[in-house]
């Protein structure tokens, strides 16, 4: 599940470069992203890689109730909590870095903490793109609803296509094992 605010005015923004990683994952899968459920609440595609089903998902909430759609998400996938990979923006890592996590607080992302909350849990895999931060704490809600600039773009970038292939290997390799992979600082 990649975590983002639904429109395109805020597709190229700090906040949403989980689902651009999701979007990224469909494009290399062929995987169509459709509405789906009663209330056309979130996106959902489901593809096969090397033998294996995989979920792409992009909730319609704004961030901070992307936990609304979880319980709908994991009946329709048939899917528990512990099959569940959450793509998020992280403040506290340098843009054009990744971090994949088995368990941990939500460090204050709003999206992330829904999810725990109607989870019930901090025991979610998730995997978190840096964005930076500003230089002061009042400026956070307008930083990550902005567009980074270029050089900084670029490096994000680089992050969503580190993220994409940190996915690809968690189909076939223990989350330990893409941990020494997404983790590194180069």
């Amino acid at each position: 599940m990649g975590l983002g605010n639904p429109g395109q005015k805020y597709y190229y923004t700090r906040h949403n470069v989980g689902f651009r990683v999701i979007d990224k994952l469909a494009s290399s899968l062929k995987i169509k992203l459709k509405k789906t459920g009663f209330y056309k609440c979130y996106l959902l595609g489901k593809g096969v890689r090397r033998g294996t089903t995989i979920y792409l998902v992009k909730p319609l909430t704004y961030m901070n109730n992307s936990g609304d759609i979880l319980k709908r998400v994991l009946s329709s996938a048939k899917s528990t909590i512990d099959d569940l990979l959450v793509i998020y923006d992280n403040l506290d890592l340098p843009p054009g870095t990744c971090k994949l996590k088995l368990k941990g607080s939500s460090a204050g992302h709003k999206g992330l903490e829904s999810i725990m909350n109607k989870a019930g849990t901090n025991n979610i895999m998730r995997l978190s793109i840096g964005i930076g931060k500003p230089l002061y704490k009042n400026q956070v809600v307008n930083y990550v609803l902005s567009e980074p600039e270029k050089q900084e773009m670029c490096l994000i970038e680089d992050a969503i296509k580190k993220a994409e292939q940190g996915v690809l290997l968690l189909i076939k390799q223990a989350p330990d094992k893409v941990m020494n992979v997404i983790n590194k600082k180069y």
